[in-house]
């Protein structure tokens, strides 16, 4: 399924963040269940506004 979310942060703000279904034991994680990292990214907005496309691959309460 796809979502989407839309806010205004300031250039070159820096801002982390993970994807979870409600809950941190309900977070992302990788193709092979292993915990990630919160995601980073600095905002560089000062052309356009800027797009951020992410992937899922896994949730840790459906790993087995």
């Amino acid at each position: 399924s796809e979502a989407s979310l839309s806010w205004q942060a300031g250039h070159l703000s820096r801002i982390t963040y993970k994807y979870t279904r409600g809950s941190w034991e309900t977070g992302e994680t990788t193709a092979g269940c292993q915990d990630i990292a919160n995601r980073a990214i600095v905002v560089d907005c000062a052309n356009a506004p800027m797009i951020v496309a992410d992937q899922v691959l896994g949730w840790a309460d459906t790993c087995q």
